[in-house]
């Protein structure tokens, strides 16, 4: 886990590297379930297009009385290509949900994806643009 002022300082400096700033975006995706905050999870994306599918799974965990209490990615590979976008083998590892009946459950881990990622700088550090590798971009 990232210390709290690690994990800040990879979010507002621009010469960090694009796979620790991965890492940290993971970090702040994580913290903004936890908090059930739909607009920190939101201003993580470029684009409110961008962000659609996070934000909707988030609001859908809410409405059903569900939190988020741990998020945990697995990064198996992680590659920047000259076109500065990072490809990535990641996966869900790790998460515990809070029931509306005040139970735990621990999610299944996810299945490995290959993704091309690509982040922007503007102020912070934030996903411009995700998508299965093999495929078009689509914005």
């Amino acid at each position: 886990m990232f210390d709290l002022l690690q994990f800040l300082a990879v979010l507002i400096t621009r010469t960090s590297h694009p796979c620790v700033v991965l890492d940290a975006l993971d970090e702040n995706r994580a913290f903004a379930y936890a908090y059930s905050a739909p607009a920190m999870l939101a201003d993580m994306y470029e684009t409110p297009a961008i962000a659609r599918a996070d934000v909707k799974l988030l609001s859908r965990y809410q409405e059903r009385g569900i939190r988020v209490v741990d998020l945990e990615m697995e990064r198996n590979d992680c590659t920047v290509k000259d076109d500065g976008t990072i490809h990535v083998t990641e996966r869900l590892q790790r998460a515990e949900v809070l029931l509306a009946d005040g139970s735990r459950r621990v999610l299944p881990a996810g299945q490995w994806q290959q993704l091309r990622v690509k982040v922007t700088f503007d102020e912070r550090w934030r996903i411009a643009e995700t998508e299965p590798v093999g495929q078009r971009a689509s914005r």
